[in-house]
């Protein structure tokens, strides 16, 4: 008998910036509600890892992915959206990093998240999960979609 699929959504963003360099952005509060409502009430998902929802930590958002992903409760057929709203920036070796509460923009490659890192537990022993859904919004986010299909393709 097939497993019933399940569907699941991990919203997260970043809305404050220590770097006095970065704007912090009001709106992501309100666009990850917008999105976690929709998708719950209107689709039935089920928000996971809702604890690390506004201004993650890149060490920490990563580590639990990976643990939630590898987690025995997850199979085959369940869907996956992750959802990232924040500010995005394209440099450093043609990258795309998303920029999280502690980063620092002239120490970006070490205190901020490269997009392709979101896709990296997906290779994890003991994932299951097959389909999952990225939505990066952020500026330069295409970019960002485009280092993860080299990662992916690898």
């Amino acid at each position: 008998m097939a497993e019933k699929s399940r569907y699941y959504l991990i919203a997260c963003g970043t809305s404050n910036y220590k770097d006095q360099d970065v704007d912090n952005l009001d709106s992501v509060p309100t666009d990850l509600q917008r999105v976690v409502d929709l998708l719950t009430h209107k689709f039935g998902y089920e928000e996971a890892l809702t604890d690390f929802r506004l201004n993650p930590n890149k060490d920490d958002l990563i580590k639990e992915f990976s643990n939630w992903l590898q987690h025995e409760e997850r199979c085959e057929s369940d869907r996956v959206i992750f959802y990232y709203s924040g500010h995005g920036e394209y440099c450093h070796g043609d990258r795309h990093y998303l920029l999280m509460e502690d980063t620092v923009l002239n120490q970006l490659p070490q205190t901020s998240l490269p997009t392709e890192e979101l896709v990296r537990p997906l290779n994890n022993e003991g994932v299951k999960l097959e389909q999952i859904l990225y939505i990066i919004d952020t500026c330069f986010s295409g970019v960002g979609i485009s280092d993860v299909s080299k990662f992916t393709t690898q």
